[in-house]
Protein backbone atom coordinates (compact mmCIF):
# COMPACT_ATOMS: atom_id res chain seq x y z
CA UNK A 1 0.00 0.00 0.00
CA UNK A 2 1.45 3.32 -1.12
CA UNK A 3 1.79 5.63 2.19
CA UNK A 4 -0.27 8.66 1.68
CA UNK A 5 1.37 12.45 0.37
CA UNK A 6 0.28 15.00 2.52
CA UNK A 7 0.23 18.93 1.71
CA UNK A 8 0.93 21.67 3.71
CA UNK A 9 0.99 25.48 2.96
CA UNK A 10 1.95 29.00 4.26
CA UNK A 11 2.46 32.51 3.53
CA UNK A 12 5.62 34.07 2.67
CA UNK A 13 6.97 37.78 3.29
CA UNK A 14 9.18 38.80 -0.05
CA UNK A 15 10.20 41.80 -1.15
CA UNK A 16 9.54 43.31 -4.43
CA UNK A 17 13.04 41.70 -6.21
CA UNK A 18 12.58 38.28 -4.83
CA UNK A 19 8.96 38.90 -6.32
CA UNK A 20 10.07 39.56 -9.15
CA UNK A 21 11.94 36.85 -9.69
CA UNK A 22 9.49 34.45 -8.46
CA UNK A 23 6.95 36.15 -11.24
CA UNK A 24 9.51 35.66 -14.25
CA UNK A 25 9.90 31.73 -12.89
CA UNK A 26 6.13 31.00 -12.91
CA UNK A 27 5.71 32.93 -16.34
CA UNK A 28 8.66 30.50 -18.17
CA UNK A 29 7.29 27.40 -16.47
CA UNK A 30 3.72 28.40 -17.43
CA UNK A 31 4.91 28.87 -21.19
CA UNK A 32 6.62 25.50 -21.19
CA UNK A 33 3.61 23.68 -19.56
CA UNK A 34 1.14 25.24 -22.52
CA UNK A 35 3.67 24.72 -25.39
CA UNK A 36 4.02 20.69 -24.05
CA UNK A 37 0.51 20.46 -23.62
CA UNK A 38 0.02 21.52 -27.37
CA UNK A 39 2.51 19.26 -28.56
CA UNK A 40 1.54 16.43 -26.60
CA UNK A 41 -1.93 17.04 -27.69
CA UNK A 42 -0.69 17.01 -31.07
CA UNK A 43 0.77 12.70 -30.78
CA UNK A 44 4.43 13.89 -29.65
CA UNK A 45 5.88 11.98 -26.66
CA UNK A 46 7.32 14.67 -23.75
CA UNK A 47 10.28 12.30 -23.70
CA UNK A 48 11.19 13.15 -27.15
CA UNK A 49 11.05 16.72 -26.40
CA UNK A 50 12.99 16.91 -23.47
CA UNK A 51 16.41 18.01 -24.84
CA UNK A 52 14.97 20.71 -26.85
CA UNK A 53 12.85 21.99 -24.48
CA UNK A 54 16.04 22.51 -22.25
CA UNK A 55 17.75 24.80 -25.21
CA UNK A 56 14.72 26.83 -26.51
CA UNK A 57 13.10 27.66 -22.71
CA UNK A 58 16.51 27.48 -20.70
CA UNK A 59 15.70 25.52 -18.34
CA UNK A 60 17.25 22.36 -16.17
CA UNK A 61 16.09 18.77 -16.46
CA UNK A 62 13.94 18.75 -13.45
CA UNK A 63 12.17 22.10 -14.11
CA UNK A 64 11.21 19.83 -17.31
CA UNK A 65 10.25 16.84 -15.64
CA UNK A 66 8.00 19.21 -13.05
CA UNK A 67 6.12 20.60 -16.27
CA UNK A 68 5.67 17.26 -17.31
CA UNK A 69 4.36 16.08 -14.16
CA UNK A 70 1.95 19.21 -14.24
CA UNK A 71 0.65 18.81 -17.55
CA UNK A 72 0.33 14.63 -17.77
CA UNK A 73 -1.83 15.21 -14.15
CA UNK A 74 -4.07 18.36 -15.41
CA UNK A 75 -4.68 16.11 -18.67
CA UNK A 76 -5.21 12.80 -16.24
CA UNK A 77 -7.49 14.93 -14.27
CA UNK A 78 -9.51 16.17 -17.59
CA UNK A 79 -10.18 12.53 -18.80
CA UNK A 80 -11.65 11.71 -15.35
CA UNK A 81 -13.86 14.17 -14.63
CA UNK A 82 -15.15 13.77 -18.51
CA UNK A 83 -15.60 9.81 -18.08
CA UNK A 84 -17.65 11.52 -15.03
CA UNK A 85 -19.41 14.05 -16.37
CA UNK A 86 -20.83 11.74 -19.71
CA UNK A 87 -21.95 8.96 -16.76
CA UNK A 88 -23.91 12.15 -15.20
CA UNK A 89 -25.18 13.05 -18.62
CA UNK A 90 -26.87 9.66 -19.34
CA UNK A 91 -28.18 9.26 -15.92
CA UNK A 92 -29.82 12.88 -15.99
CA UNK A 93 -31.14 12.11 -19.65
CA UNK A 94 -32.74 8.62 -18.66
CA UNK A 95 -34.09 9.96 -15.69
CA UNK A 96 -35.65 13.09 -17.69
CA UNK A 97 -37.16 10.25 -20.19
CA UNK A 98 -38.96 8.58 -17.76
CA UNK A 99 -41.12 11.62 -16.97
CA UNK A 100 -43.97 13.08 -18.96
CA UNK A 101 -42.91 14.37 -22.03
CA UNK A 102 -43.08 17.81 -22.34
CA UNK A 103 -41.73 20.57 -25.23
CA UNK A 104 -39.29 22.04 -22.32
CA UNK A 105 -38.27 18.79 -21.63
CA UNK A 106 -37.84 17.42 -24.98
CA UNK A 107 -35.65 20.51 -25.57
CA UNK A 108 -33.55 20.06 -22.69
CA UNK A 109 -32.93 16.40 -23.65
CA UNK A 110 -31.91 17.76 -26.81
CA UNK A 111 -29.10 19.77 -25.49
CA UNK A 112 -28.03 17.52 -22.97
CA UNK A 113 -27.85 14.41 -25.65
CA UNK A 114 -25.61 17.07 -28.22
CA UNK A 115 -23.41 17.53 -24.90
CA UNK A 116 -23.36 14.08 -24.53
CA UNK A 117 -22.63 13.29 -27.70
CA UNK A 118 -19.36 16.28 -28.17
CA UNK A 119 -17.39 14.55 -24.81
CA UNK A 120 -17.93 11.31 -25.99
CA UNK A 121 -16.66 12.29 -29.40
CA UNK A 122 -13.80 14.02 -27.77
CA UNK A 123 -12.76 10.70 -25.80
CA UNK A 124 -12.95 8.52 -28.71
CA UNK A 125 -10.52 10.48 -30.46
CA UNK A 126 -8.53 11.19 -26.92
CA UNK A 127 -9.15 15.14 -27.23
CA UNK A 128 -8.20 17.15 -24.46
CA UNK A 129 -9.91 20.56 -24.22
CA UNK A 130 -7.68 22.64 -21.24
CA UNK A 131 -7.93 26.48 -20.69
CA UNK A 132 -4.76 27.28 -18.75
CA UNK A 133 -5.91 30.61 -16.92
CA UNK A 134 -10.13 29.14 -16.88
CA UNK A 135 -12.61 29.40 -18.96
CA UNK A 136 -14.22 31.92 -17.24
CA UNK A 137 -11.47 35.00 -17.10
CA UNK A 138 -11.08 33.76 -21.14
CA UNK A 139 -14.60 34.37 -22.13
CA UNK A 140 -14.40 37.66 -20.04
CA UNK A 141 -13.06 39.47 -22.69
CA UNK A 142 -15.70 39.07 -24.86
CA UNK A 143 -17.99 41.18 -21.64
CA UNK A 144 -16.07 43.56 -20.36
CA UNK A 145 -18.25 45.60 -18.38
CA UNK A 146 -19.91 43.26 -17.06
CA UNK A 147 -16.70 41.63 -15.84
CA UNK A 148 -15.29 44.54 -14.00
CA UNK A 149 -12.55 45.06 -17.04
CA UNK A 150 -12.46 48.92 -18.58
CA UNK A 151 -10.42 48.38 -21.13
CA UNK A 152 -9.20 44.74 -22.76
CA UNK A 153 -5.28 45.90 -21.91
CA UNK A 154 -6.72 45.21 -18.42
CA UNK A 155 -8.89 42.34 -19.20
CA UNK A 156 -4.90 41.06 -20.50
CA UNK A 157 -3.39 41.85 -17.98
CA UNK A 158 -5.06 39.76 -15.63
CA UNK A 159 -5.63 37.23 -18.10
CA UNK A 160 -1.81 36.51 -17.90
CA UNK A 161 -1.61 37.19 -14.41
CA UNK A 162 -4.26 34.31 -14.29
CA UNK A 163 -1.93 31.94 -16.35
CA UNK A 164 1.39 32.69 -15.00
CA UNK A 165 1.12 32.64 -11.07
CA UNK A 166 2.36 29.82 -10.36
CA UNK A 167 4.73 27.45 -10.46
CA UNK A 168 5.86 23.50 -9.33
CA UNK A 169 9.04 22.22 -8.43
CA UNK A 170 9.51 18.23 -8.40
CA UNK A 171 11.18 16.94 -5.85
CA UNK A 172 12.55 13.35 -5.18
CA UNK A 173 14.03 11.54 -2.86
CA UNK A 174 17.49 10.75 -3.70
CA UNK A 175 18.69 14.94 -4.22
CA UNK A 176 19.47 16.71 -1.51
CA UNK A 177 16.79 17.85 0.73
CA UNK A 178 14.68 15.63 -1.18
CA UNK A 179 14.10 18.31 -3.77
CA UNK A 180 17.38 19.84 -6.33
CA UNK A 181 15.40 22.73 -7.60
CA UNK A 182 13.89 23.74 -4.10
CA UNK A 183 16.16 22.74 -1.36
CA UNK A 184 15.29 22.99 1.97
CA UNK A 185 18.06 23.41 4.89
CA UNK A 186 16.52 23.60 8.89
CA UNK A 187 17.20 26.85 10.61
CA UNK A 188 18.55 26.74 14.35
CA UNK A 189 15.22 28.08 15.30
CA UNK A 190 13.49 25.30 13.84
CA UNK A 191 12.12 27.10 10.59
CA UNK A 192 13.30 26.56 7.33
CA UNK A 193 15.16 28.55 4.35
CA UNK A 194 14.48 27.81 0.58
CA UNK A 195 16.67 28.02 -1.70
CA UNK A 196 15.06 27.88 -5.11
CA UNK A 197 17.72 26.85 -8.59
CA UNK A 198 15.75 29.84 -11.09
CA UNK A 199 15.98 28.39 -14.64
CA UNK A 200 18.97 29.56 -16.75
CA UNK A 201 17.24 31.43 -18.97
CA UNK A 202 16.24 33.63 -15.60
CA UNK A 203 20.27 33.82 -14.22
CA UNK A 204 21.56 37.46 -16.07
CA UNK A 205 18.86 39.05 -14.58
CA UNK A 206 17.82 37.44 -11.23
CA UNK A 207 20.93 35.57 -10.73
CA UNK A 208 21.08 31.35 -10.36
CA UNK A 209 18.88 30.79 -6.61
CA UNK A 210 16.26 33.09 -4.70
CA UNK A 211 17.02 32.31 -0.93
CA UNK A 212 13.72 32.26 1.20
CA UNK A 213 14.39 32.47 5.03
CA UNK A 214 12.33 31.92 7.77
CA UNK A 215 9.72 29.45 6.15
CA UNK A 216 7.50 27.89 8.89
CA UNK A 217 4.59 25.50 7.88
CA UNK A 218 1.55 26.23 10.76
CA UNK A 219 0.68 22.69 10.23
CA UNK A 220 2.50 19.95 8.96
CA UNK A 221 6.02 21.47 9.99
CA UNK A 222 6.96 19.02 12.17
CA UNK A 223 6.02 16.34 8.86
CA UNK A 224 8.52 18.44 6.69
CA UNK A 225 11.12 18.42 9.17
CA UNK A 226 11.13 14.29 9.18
CA UNK A 227 11.25 13.74 6.26
CA UNK A 228 14.57 16.42 5.64
CA UNK A 229 15.88 14.60 8.43
CA UNK A 230 15.20 11.22 6.50
CA UNK A 231 17.04 12.47 3.30
CA UNK A 232 20.14 13.88 5.56
CA UNK A 233 20.06 10.04 6.99
CA UNK A 234 19.64 8.65 2.93
CA UNK A 235 23.10 10.82 2.36
CA UNK A 236 24.83 9.98 5.31
CA UNK A 237 24.20 5.96 4.82
CA UNK A 238 25.42 6.69 1.60
CA UNK A 239 28.48 8.19 2.32
CA UNK A 240 29.11 5.10 4.69
CA UNK A 241 28.70 2.64 1.73
CA UNK A 242 25.57 1.12 3.98
CA UNK A 243 23.11 -0.51 1.62
CA UNK A 244 20.40 0.15 3.94
CA UNK A 245 20.46 3.70 2.48
CA UNK A 246 18.16 3.11 -0.45
CA UNK A 247 15.01 2.47 2.36
CA UNK A 248 15.81 6.36 3.12
CA UNK A 249 14.73 9.49 1.96
CA UNK A 250 11.65 11.75 1.04
CA UNK A 251 10.85 13.81 -1.91
CA UNK A 252 9.68 16.65 -0.93
CA UNK A 253 7.71 18.98 -3.85
CA UNK A 254 7.08 22.05 -3.62
CA UNK A 255 4.27 24.63 -5.60
CA UNK A 256 4.99 28.62 -5.22
CA UNK A 257 1.62 30.54 -6.01
CA UNK A 258 0.70 34.23 -6.07
CA UNK A 259 -2.31 35.82 -5.44
CA UNK A 260 -4.02 39.20 -4.18
CA UNK A 261 -2.29 38.85 -0.47
CA UNK A 262 1.56 37.58 -2.22
CA UNK A 263 2.73 34.62 -2.23
CA UNK A 264 2.10 31.19 -0.77
CA UNK A 265 4.07 28.18 -0.55
CA UNK A 266 2.91 24.31 -0.85
CA UNK A 267 4.95 21.49 0.28
CA UNK A 268 3.81 17.38 -0.29
CA UNK A 269 5.99 15.43 1.32
CA UNK A 270 5.15 11.44 1.84
CA UNK A 271 4.60 10.41 5.32
CA UNK A 272 6.31 7.46 6.59
CA UNK A 273 4.60 4.20 7.41
CA UNK A 274 5.04 3.75 11.24
CA UNK A 275 5.90 0.33 11.74
CA UNK A 276 3.18 -2.36 13.38
CA UNK A 277 3.78 -2.99 16.32
CA UNK A 278 1.96 -5.86 18.21
CA UNK A 279 1.86 -5.97 22.44
CA UNK A 280 0.52 -9.20 23.59
CA UNK A 281 -0.21 -7.81 26.83
CA UNK A 282 -3.02 -5.62 25.62
CA UNK A 283 -6.26 -6.63 24.92
CA UNK A 284 -8.40 -5.35 22.03
CA UNK A 285 -11.04 -3.27 20.36
CA UNK A 286 -14.05 -5.29 17.92
CA UNK A 287 -16.08 -3.01 16.05
CA UNK A 288 -19.21 -4.39 14.11
CA UNK A 289 -20.97 -2.21 11.50
CA UNK A 290 -24.65 -2.68 11.85
CA UNK A 291 -27.68 -0.62 9.78
CA UNK A 292 -28.29 2.31 12.42
CA UNK A 293 -25.26 1.85 14.67
CA UNK A 294 -21.34 0.71 15.59
CA UNK A 295 -21.16 -1.87 18.59
CA UNK A 296 -18.19 -1.92 20.10
CA UNK A 297 -16.57 -4.73 22.17
CA UNK A 298 -13.38 -4.44 24.41
CA UNK A 299 -11.77 -7.43 25.30
CA UNK A 300 -8.23 -8.71 27.24
CA UNK A 301 -5.72 -10.21 26.39
CA UNK A 302 -7.41 -13.21 27.04
CA UNK A 303 -10.67 -12.61 24.72
CA UNK A 304 -12.91 -12.69 27.69
CA UNK A 305 -15.22 -9.41 27.38
CA UNK A 306 -14.27 -5.98 29.40
CA UNK A 307 -17.11 -3.62 28.16
CA UNK A 308 -19.76 -2.82 25.29
CA UNK A 309 -20.36 0.32 23.60
CA UNK A 310 -23.05 1.78 20.82
CA UNK A 311 -22.34 4.87 18.23
CA UNK A 312 -25.56 5.22 16.76
CA UNK A 313 -24.86 5.88 13.04
CA UNK A 314 -28.47 6.84 11.78
CA UNK A 315 -28.64 7.86 8.06
CA UNK A 316 -31.69 7.35 6.69
CA UNK A 317 -33.04 10.66 4.69
CA UNK A 318 -29.32 11.72 4.87
CA UNK A 319 -27.87 13.85 2.05
CA UNK A 320 -24.90 12.40 0.78
CA UNK A 321 -22.82 15.49 2.70
CA UNK A 322 -24.69 14.63 5.98
CA UNK A 323 -24.11 11.01 5.98
CA UNK A 324 -20.52 11.79 5.49
CA UNK A 325 -20.94 14.01 8.35
CA UNK A 326 -22.68 11.11 10.58
CA UNK A 327 -19.80 8.57 9.50
CA UNK A 328 -16.99 11.13 10.83
CA UNK A 329 -18.45 11.88 14.24
CA UNK A 330 -19.06 8.15 14.48
CA UNK A 331 -15.33 7.37 13.77
CA UNK A 332 -14.21 9.97 15.83
CA UNK A 333 -16.29 8.49 18.61
CA UNK A 334 -14.62 5.28 18.22
CA UNK A 335 -11.01 6.30 17.99
CA UNK A 336 -12.07 8.68 21.47
CA UNK A 337 -13.34 5.46 23.03
CA UNK A 338 -10.04 3.08 21.81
Amino acid sequence: MTPPTHTYQTRISVDEKISNALTACASLLSKVQRCLFAEICAGKKSVDLKSSYLKRFGITARHFNACRVAVEGKIASFQELRSLRIHELRDKIKRIAKKKKTFQRQKKVRRLEHKLEQLETDKKEGRVRLCFGSKKLFHAQFHLEQSGYSTHEEWKKAWRDGRDNEFFLLGSKDETGGNQSCTAFIQENNKLTLRLRLPDALHVEYSKYVILKDVFFRYGHEKIIESLKNCELRKSLKEAIDPSYKWHGQAISFRLKQDEKGWRVFASTTLQEPQWQTQNHYGAIGVDINVDHLALVETDRNGNPLSRETVPVDLYGKSKKQAQAVIGEACKAVVKIA
